[in-house]
């Protein structure tokens, strides 16, 4: 499960793991797991980064047993985006 927290963005598991994300459009989801940017780990089950509306985040996740995506899958790929809020005005 993937969310935004304040001025996160939280990666919930459900086992133990250990994620990284690549920001790379152009490779996507095809990169080696040792070559992502490490999320920090809160718990065993839940990883953030900083929230950055510019990027869309290619998530790999590795288990506690080493299992992780295919070389050219992901666990997630998330997209933030900035909510606009509008205000109608009376008249």
């Amino acid at each position: 499960r993937a969310y935004h927290d304040e001025s996160s963005l939280d990666i919930v598991t459900n086992e133990n793991a250990s994620c990284v994300y690549s920001t790379t459009a152009s490779s996507g989801c095809s990169y080696d797991f040792d070559k992502g940017i490490q999320m920090q780990t809160l718990d065993g089950t839940h990883q953030e980064t900083n929230w950055d509306t510019s990027n869309t985040f290619y998530i790999k996740c590795e288990d506690g047993f080493g299992n992780q995506p295919a070389p050219d899958q992901c666990s997630i790929v998330v997209t933030p985006y900035a909510a606009v809020v509008q205000s109608s005005s009376s008249s």
